[in-house]
C-alpha cells in the first residue's frame, strides 16, 4: 500500500518534462551543439539510438536526485518515446525506488532515516560538483572569447573608404 500510494505524488509532473523534451527537446539541443562539432555528433547519435535506451533510463531516472531525472525525462521526450511507454517505465522505476525505500525503512527503522539522510546530503553535494564540472569548460570559452573580442581593436574607416 504503502508503494501504490506514493506514485501518483512521486510522478506528478514528470510527464511534464516528457512533453517539454517533445516539444522544444530539438531546438534546445541543436542551440547547445552549435558552437562544438562534438557535441553535435553526439546529439546526432542520441537521436538516432537514443529511443532504443530511453525506457531503460527513464526507469533508472527514479533512482537519481529531482533535479538530475528531469534532463532524463526531457530527453525520452526528445528522442521520440512515445507517452504511454514513458508512463509505463516512469512507473516501473518510480515503483522500484519506493519499494526501496520502504523496504530499507521498514528493516532499518530509525537508523535507516539516518542513512538516507547522509546519502541524501552527499548526493546533491556530488550532483553539483559534476555539474559545475560540466558547465566550467564552457563558461571559460564564453570569458575567453568575450575577452578576446574586447581586446581587439576597433579599425575606423579612413576617409573615402566603404565602412565594413
Amino acid at each position: 500500500i504503502a508503494v501504490f500510494a506514493a506514485l501518483p505524488g512521486m510522478m506528478r509532473f514528470d510527464w511534464v518534462f516528457w512533453w517539454a523534451g517533445r516539444l522544444w527537446g530539438h531546438r534546445i539541443v541543436a542551440k547547445l551543439s552549435e558552437r562544438s562539432p562534438r557535441s553535435a555528433a553526439l546529439a546526432r547519435v542520441a537521436e538516432t539510438r537514443g529511443r532504443r535506451y530511453a525506457g531503460l533510463l527513464v526507469a533508472l531516472a527514479a533512482f537519481l536526485p529531482d533535479g538530475a531525472s528531469t534532463a532524463v525525462y526531457a530527453a525520452a521526450g526528445w528522442t521520440g518515446l512515445p507517452l504511454l511507454w514513458f508512463i509505463f517505465f516512469d512507473t516501473l522505476g518510480t515503483a522500484a525506488w519506493t519499494s526501496l525505500l520502504a523496504g530499507c525503512g521498514y528493516w532499518l527503522g530509525s537508523d535507516g532515516v539516518a542513512m538516507a539522510d547522509l546519502i541524501s546530503r552527499y548526493a546533491f553535494a556530488s550532483i553539483c560538483v559534476i555539474v559545475a564540472s560540466l558547465i566550467a569548460p564552457h563558461v571559460w570559452r564564453a570569458w575567453r572569447d568575450r575577452r578576446a573580442a574586447k581586446l581587439q581593436p576597433v579599425v575606423e574607416p579612413q576617409p573615402g573608404e566603404p565602412a565594413h
